[in-house]
């Protein structure tokens, strides 16, 4: 009887020995998995970090000559004046403008004196580009449309001025030069004013050709 009941608290203790390793299996397989776990977020948040830096550190470096409009699903995020510039690959894009001065082909025109006499000149121009923001929403880079512009603010200003002055006045301008500076300086003000919501400027304008037509 005493055998039986032995074998019997034997059966009993292995029960138990076997239910306590079940369970530290379980709570190691537990900590196996919670490692395991910890293991992917890490990875998970590396990853993430580093695609980030990929796609936030994209740079452009951009000389102090140009100005570099930034623009993001085709709407302006911000005008950079040189320097070095943050963008996201795919949804940004940079475009350079140059901020130097420009020459245009010399503007050749007749128009009518205060006498009406007509009266042909040729002015030599230069602009330069100093609100970028203006100059794309208004050309979107298209540079010969702003050409023409700048252009017709010239010759619309000096026609206004020209036709203020009497064949006299004009007479002794004739050659252009430094005769011609009083005449140069209004209309480069006058255009200056037109071409105000444009973002471009009138850097220079000569007169060096100025006579009355016979």
């Amino acid at each position: 009887m005493s055998e039986e009941l032995e074998q019997l608290e034997r059966q009993k203790a292995a029960a138990v020995q076997r239910r306590a390793d079940r369970k530290l299996q379980a709570e190691a397989a537990t900590i196996r998995r919670r490692r395991l776990i910890r293991i992917e977020v890490a990875a998970f948040i590396l990853s993430a970090i580093g695609v980030a830096f990929v796609l936030y550190y994209d740079t452009t470096k951009v000389s102090d000559d140009f100005f570099a409009v930034h623009m993001r699903f085709g709407k302006i995020v911000d005008v950079h004046a040189g320097g070095r510039i943050y963008r996201i690959p795919l949804l940004d894009k940079v475009v350079l403008i140059d901020r130097g001065a420009r020459p245009i082909p010399a503007l050749r025109r007749t128009v009518k004196s205060g006498n009406g006499v007509s009266v042909a000149y040729e002015a030599l121009i230069g602009y330069s580009v100093v609100d970028a923001e203006k100059y794309w929403n208004r050309f979107k880079g298209a540079d010969a449309d702003a050409a023409k512009v700048l252009s017709q603010a010239v010759e619309t200003a000096s026609g206004r001025a020209l036709a203020q002055l009497d064949d006299k006045q004009v007479a002794a301008m004739a050659g252009g030069g430094d005769a011609a500076k009083p005449l140069a300086e209004a209309v480069l003000a006058a255009a200056n004013r037109e071409l105000a919501e444009t973002g471009m400027s009138l850097r220079e304008l000569r007169f060096v050709g100025l006579r009355l037509m016979q």
